[in-house]
């Protein structure tokens, strides 16, 4: 028999124009004994573990690299909310941005004399504001940084050592996480990748992952067929979109990539997706490979070719300055299903995409229905605590997601294989700017009781339209 669950959303509402806009969603989960699934006939696509795409432990890479310094320092220390999240300079919520706003940047504030002229001028650590506000008090200014120091911050108990770091870092001439150096006095810095996914050929919600069984950077685990590159492009002056030079080289050892024909990365579509620093973004640059040719245990390395147009060689990423570690962030290694081990299984829930109503819709008019499946090897679906939020939707006009509450979804908290569907119901839609037409979609998200996250999902994009 099937049970039939009504959950109660926590709407959230933002005002525009004097109009309140209420997202409401209704799910409709149907748990059956009969879904519970067995492990009958062995589907060899079961040994490819496939999560939402899992990036590099920076935590593990070299002391002396700027995303370990962003990763240990700058993103838990600095980009706390109020602050360097997004709304002072510099911009830490990134590994991009963090960069971007800090070399060769022009200073705010200054000390009395005018001292400073950017916030870290690379070679020389006494030059570079950053390191003057880490270590001393300056008048004009709100005093020594970090103001204060989140819980998830080891700032008080580390200072002195990341103080060093920063400052070594600065001294080698303040490389980007790839070892590429920015030249003196430049404000133009060159453009850089932030973050990388590959799928299986046009999928979009099945990222391959990286080696589970290994520490640190470990290598992405993909299969020997056609397969989608997405790189996050950034750029301290162009949008993502407008970077002229976007190519990708492939081979089997590095040395050959030198020599590698490049193909260029085209930007007709988009992904959601998280960046290196485990932030939600959009990807723009898309190319695909074609690796049916590999077998198992083979190994592919990628090299992006990037120029802004203010460079006079193409920037390299990796180059030949980055490090065996950093390489390894865009290493492929082939499985065979005939060779693969079987793993356990994931325990990240799992949900997909069925459909949705309607792609055009009149404001105020059009409710949307938006249907999706679920799966879970560990039952582990909602919580009792009706102020537990584990849901999360996301407009990708706006900037916060909607939060909501899922009940127990498996008889009696049990643990045991469970799959279903979502129908979620979005109250019409208005727009918010003052134009007669707007695209959106919306980002879906589920975690368990674990705080595992499942695969993010996106609806095809929605168009709406001015009701007059």
């Amino acid at each position: 028999m099937q049970e039939l669950l009504l959950l109660e959303p926590y709407p959230y509402s933002i005002d525009s124009n004097e109009m309140k806009r209420f997202l409401y969603i209704v799910l409709f989960l149907i748990i059956a004994a009969a879904s519970c699934k067995k492990n009958e006939t062995e589907n060899p696509f079961d040994c490819i573990n496939r999560a939402d795409n899992s990036n590099p432990d920076f935590g593990a890479i070299n002391e002396d690299n700027f995303a370990f310094l962003h990763e240990s320092v700058f993103k838990p220390t600095c980009a706390n909310s109020g602050c360097h999240d997004g709304t002072f300079e510099p911009e830490f919520r990134s590994i991009s941005s963090a960069y971007n706003s800090l070399v060769n940047h022009p200073v705010i504030s200054n000390d009395e004399t005018n001292s400073y002229s950017k916030r870290v001028t690379p070679g020389n650590y006494n030059e570079s504001f950053l390191y003057a506000r880490l270590t001393e008090f300056i008048p004009n200014t709100s005093g020594i940084m970090p103001l204060e120091v989140d819980q998830n911050s080891d700032w008080n108990t580390l200072s002195s050592t990341y103080i060093s770091l920063i400052q070594s870092w600065i001294t080698a001439g303040a490389p980007d996480m790839y070892g590429n150096l920015p030249g003196q006095g430049d404000t133009n810095l060159p453009p850089s990748i932030d973050g990388l996914v590959i799928l299986p050929e046009n999928n979009t919600t099945s990222p391959y992952a990286r080696d589970p069984d290994e520490i640190g950077l470990t290598p992405i685990l993909v299969d020997a067929a056609i397969i989608d590159v997405w790189v996050l492009v950034t750029d301290d002056q162009l949008a993502s979109l407008d970077v002229p030079v976007t190519e990708l080289k492939s081979a089997a050892t590095i040395s050959a990539l030198t020599t590698a024909t490049s193909v260029a990365y085209s930007n007709s579509s988009t992904l959601n997706a998280l960046d290196f620093s485990g932030n939600n973004t959009t990807f723009y640059h898309k190319t695909s490979l074609d690796l049916s040719g590999y077998s198992s245990g083979d190994v592919i390395y990628l090299r992006n070719i990037l120029n802004d147009g203010e460079q006079d060689l193409d920037v390299e990423i990796p180059s030949e300055n980055s490090s065996t570690v950093i390489t390894s962030i865009f290493l492929g290694l082939f499985l065979s299903f005939q060779s693969c081990k079987k793993e356990e299984p994931s325990p990240f829930p799992e949900i997909e995409f069925i459909s949705i109503s309607a792609t055009e819709v009149v404001e105020f008019e059009n409710q949307l229905e938006v249907i999706i499946s679920y799966s879970d090897v560990n039952g582990d679906l909602g919580t009792i605590d009706a102020d537990d939020l584990t849901i999360k939707v996301k407009d990708s006009r706006l900037d916060d997601f909607d939060w909501y509450h899922v009940p127990p979804l498996a008889p009696n908290s049990e643990e045991l294989e469970i799959e279903g569907t979502f129908s979620i119901h979005l109250n019409p839609l208005f727009l918010l700017g003052n134009g007669d037409e707007e695209n959106t979609n919306f980002s879906i998200q589920l975690k368990d009781r674990a705080q595992n996250w499942s695969n993010q999902i996106t609806t095809p994009t929605v168009s709406i339209r001015d009701s007059l």
